[in-house]
């Protein structure tokens, strides 16, 4: 069976979600403390992943860390 992981559309409906609008844009940030249980399991149960390496990928500590866990 396939299954797919995409860490904001998997967090909308996690009960410890939770949306802060940004004030003086339409923009909402979503924040989970626990984001990075679900991502580890993603990567845990991955035959195949697909990266997007951008500059903005690279330049971030967090895709950085993302990657490390791919790797362990």
């Amino acid at each position: 069976a396939a299954t797919h992981y995409l860490d904001a559309i998997s967090l909308q409906s996690n009960k410890f979600t939770k949306l802060e609008k940004l004030q003086h844009v339409d923009v909402f940030k979503m924040q989970n403390p626990f984001w990075d249980v679900g991502y580890k399991n993603g990567i845990a149960h991955a035959k195949k992943m697909a990266f997007f390496i951008t500059p903005e990928w690279l330049g971030s500590d967090f895709c950085k860390q993302e990657f490390q866990w791919l790797s362990e």
